[in-house]
């Protein structure tokens, strides 16, 4: 079961708001823009986002409350990419009071033919037992059948989810 599932069974709305009410803990969001901040992460989110198209950046990093989780937030993150033309994604991730990661959403996108997640869906037999091999020996039994779960129901999204909280776990 993807943490999103998780999240709808739990009955929380979320709603995204420039952080003006909430306090985060500075050291927290600096923590979580820096897993964020590496061209190589870039590169490794875009991959799975629009599988196929060159990355070129991303940042523009702001910080977003979550309504009604007073301790998470969210960095809304914009990538840029280009294939036959340049693309733009803005995604909102989401951090736990510490800044460890826990989701994304993706807010938008002017992809038209690379939907973000569509092109990876098509290949993520591969992607999948790739990063099943990766990192098995850091899985709890409940990451395996995560990660089993998103394989068979070829949910590249809930893979890239759980390939950044297996690098944000590896990083504290």
């Amino acid at each position: 079961m993807s943490m999103r599932f998780l999240t709808m069974a739990m009955g929380v709305v979320l709603a995204f708001t420039p952080a003006a009410m909430a306090e985060h803990d500075a050291d927290a969001v600096s923590r979580a823009k820096q897993f964020l901040e590496s061209a190589k992460m870039g590169r490794m989110i875009n991959n799975y986002m629009h599988f196929g198209t060159t990355y070129r950046s991303h940042g523009d990093c702001k910080v977003c409350d979550v309504t009604n989780q007073p301790t998470q937030f969210a960095l809304l993150t914009t990538f840029n990419w280009e294939s036959n033309g340049a693309g733009v994604t803005n995604v909102h991730f989401f951090f736990n009071k510490n800044g460890a990661f826990t989701e994304l959403r993706v807010k938008d996108s002017n992809a038209f033919l690379q939907q973000p997640f569509a092109a990876a869906n098509l290949t993520i037999k591969v992607l999948g037992e790739a990063l099943f091999e990766g990192f098995k020996d850091q899985m709890t039994d409940g990451d395996k059948k995560v990660l089993r779960w998103a394989i068979d129901n070829t949910d590249t999204k809930t893979l890239l989810e759980l390939n950044l909280v297996l690098e944000s776990r590896l990083k504290r």
